[in-house]
Order: C-alpha cells, then sequence, then structure tokens
C-alpha cells in the first residue's frame, strides 16, 4: 500500500472519528442544558 494512501485512509479515520466526538458532544450538551433550564 502506498504511503499516500494510508496517509489519506488514517486522515478519514481521524475525521470521522472528530465528527462522531463532535456530535456525541453536541448531543450531551444540548441535553445538559435542556435539564438545567427546566
Amino acid at each position: 500500500m502506498p504511503l499516500s494512501q494510508t496517509g489519506s485512509y488514517t486522515n478519514q479515520i481521524c475525521h470521522n472519528h472528530i465528527s462522531m466526538l463532535t456530535s456525541q458532544m453536541w448531543s450531551y450538551t444540548r441535553t445538559h442544558i435542556r435539564n438545567t433550564v427546566s
């Protein structure tokens, strides 16, 4: 497997992981804020 292909594959995994973490943080924050307000 060429090095450039490995790099782009790793970048894709990192990007997906960050997107997943961000969406999880958002849903957690929204729930937390809603619980605090009510």
